[in-house]
C-alpha cells in the first residue's frame, strides 16, 4: 500500500510534483499520475489502482480542482471509506485562493496560500503527520508583556539605515557590468541628508574601489573623489543664494522711497492702485541716518479688496 494517492488538476501539475517530492523526500510514498501512468496505458483502470491501493488522498485545492468534473469522484472514493474522518483518509491542501463548497468544505485543510517554500514544506508536513501539533519549543508567556513598563525610548536600539535588499544584491552580482551601475547608484546618497546611509553607502564604495573588475574599482574610486567636491559646490551654491536674496532685499529696503514728507507716529499703511492686485504701502519713519524729507515705502501683498 501507498501512503498517499495525489489528486489533481492537470492546471496544477507543478504543485503535485513539488507535494509528492517533499513528501517522498520524507519517506512517505506516493501515487501521482504525472509519475505513475505510464504512456498507453488506460486512464480510468489506472485512477483505480492508484486509489485502491493508498491509504490516503492528498487533494491539491484550486479553483480549477474545483471546477474540474473528475477529480471529485478520486477524493470521494476516499471519503466513503471514512465519512467521519477519523482516520483522515482525505488530506486537503490548499494551493490556491478558491471557494470550497459542499462536503469537502467539513475538512480541514492544509493552507500553503501565501507561503514562501520554506514555510509551505513546514505546513505540508506538519499537516500530514498524525497525532497532536504540539511545538517542540515552550510558547513565550503571553503576560509578561502586559504588565511590563514601558520602556525608555533612547534605551531602544535604534535600528541602522541599510542599503535596499536590491542594491545589495546588485553589488554582490556576478556579473560586473551590474555591480558596476549598482555602485554608481551609490553616488546620490553621499550627498544626501541621511548621514547612516551616506556612510553606508560610503562603506560600500570602500569595498567595491576593492573589486576585481578594473571598472567596478574605478567608478567606486571616482565617486569617493568626487564626492567632497560635489558637497562643497553644494553649500557654495546655498551660501551665494542667500547672499544674493539679502542684497535684493536691503536694496529694496533702502532704495524704495517717495518724495512726500513721512507723517509722525508709527509707519501707516495706504492704498496704491498703481498695479493690478491690492496692495499696501507700507510708509515708515525716517530713522536717524536717513534724510529727514525721505521715507521707505514697501509693497506688500494685501488680501483687502481695492
Amino acid at each position: 500500500m501507498k501512503d498517499f494517492f495525489i489528486s489533481y488538476n492537470d492546471t496544477d501539475r507543478h504543485w503535485a510534483e513539488w507535494i509528492a517530492w517533499q513528501l517522498e523526500a520524507e519517506g512517505s510514498t506516493t501515487i501521482l499520475q504525472a509519475w505513475d501512468f505510464p504512456v498507453g496505458g488506460n486512464f480510468v483502470l489506472e485512477m483505480d489502482r492508484g486509489v485502491q491501493e493508498a491509504e490516503r488522498a492528498l487533494v491539491v485545492l484550486s479553483p480549477a480542482f474545483l471546477a474540474a468534473s473528475f477529480t471529485a469522484p478520486e477524493w470521494a472514493a476516499f471519503w466513503a471509506r471514512d465519512p467521519k474522518s477519523a482516520g483522515r483518509r482525505v488530506l486537503p491542501v490548499r494551493v490556491l485562493d478558491c471557494k470550497i463548497q459542499g462536503l469537502l468544505a467539513s475538512i480541514l485543510y492544509i493552507d500553503l496560500v501565501g507561503r514562501d517554500e520554506e514555510e509551505a514544506r513546514a505546513a505540508l508536513l506538519s499537516g500530514i503527520r498524525d497525532g497532536r501539533a504540539k511545538p517542540a519549543v515552550a510558547p513565550s508567556f503571553p503576560g509578561a508583556r502586559a504588565g511590563e513598563a514601558p520602556k525608555f525610548p533612547g534605551a531602544i536600539p535604534q535600528r541602522r539605515p541599510e542599503l535596499s535588499a536590491e542594491l545589495r544584491k546588485a553589488l554582490e552580482s556576478q556579473l560586473p557590468t551590474v555591480r558596476e551601475g549598482a555602485v554608481r547608484e551609490l553616488a546620490p546618497f553621499l550627498r544626501g541628508s541621511d548621514s547612516g546611509l551616506a556612510e553606508a553607502a560610503r562603506q560600500a564604495l570602500e569595498k567595491a574601489r576593492e573589486d576585481d573588475s578594473r571598472r567596478v574599482a574605478a567608478a567606486a574610486a571616482e565617486i569617493l573623489t568626487d564626492a567632497p567636491a560635489a558637497s562643497s559646490a553644494h553649500l557654495f551654491w546655498i551660501w551665494g543664494s542667500l547672499a544674493i536674496v539679502a542684497a535684493v532685499i536691503a536694496m529694496s529696503f533702502f532704495l524704495g522711497r517717495n518724495g512726500r514728507p513721512p507723517r509722525k507716529g508709527a509707519g501707516h499703511f495706504t492704498r496704491s492702485r498703481t498695479h493690478v492686485g491690492p496692495v499696501a504701502e507700507l510708509r515708515v519713519p525716517p530713522l536717524h541716518y536717513w534724510p529727514s524729507d525721505r521715507n521707505c515705502s514697501i509693497v506688500l501683498p494685501t488680501a483687502v479688496p481695492s
